[in-house]
């Protein structure tokens, strides 16, 4: 049983839009005690897009999921859904600024940068995190940050300096 459990929400994404009514089924599985299980569930929902707007919040949720895969790719779906701007974008914002686990926390920030480029202009309370990390002490960081700065507002990254 578990086998078909894991592997539905993969064969769900081949749907595409007209896997939407499944989204309320795919929202209980990321309670589920498998962390496989609720990994899978996060991926198909980020995977439809737009018509998983409805599990905004329990994706927001998911960041405190115990797994890294489960709260990176809940990250990576709150920009893929790019629904509820409102509520997702100071969440994504303070990934940007809270310490987080040092194993992880270049990514957790790429990944929130990568998820706000998606809602461009309207992640602008994002700009002076993302002028912060233009002097972060990872390449990378500073890397990711200028690219989000020119995807959100170029204005604020060409007097930055931003190229």
């Amino acid at each position: 049983v578990n086998n078909y459990r894991h592997l539905g929400p993969y064969g769900l994404i081949a749907l595409g839009a007209d896997a939407k009514p499944s989204v309320p089924a795919l929202i209980v599985l990321l309670n589920d005690k498998n962390p496989d299980l609720r990994y899978a569930a996060v991926f198909a929902l980020r995977s439809l897009g737009p018509v998983a707007g409805d599990a905004v919040p329990s994706l927001i949720k998911c960041l405190k999921d115990p797994e890294f895969t489960v709260r990176s790719d809940a990250i990576l779906g709150l920009g893929e859904i790019h629904q509820d701007p409102e509520r997702v974008i100071p969440v994504l914002v303070k990934l940007l600024d809270e310490p987080q686990n040092p194993q992880y926390s270049e990514r957790i920030r790429w990944y929130a940068m990568w998820s706000l480029s998606h809602f461009g202009a309207l992640a602008k309370p994002a700009v002076p995190s993302l002028l912060r990390l233009l002097d972060d002490a990872h390449e990378s960081i500073r890397h990711d940050a200028t690219d989000a700065l020119k995807a959100i507002d170029p204005e604020a990254a060409a007097k930055a300096g931003v190229k």
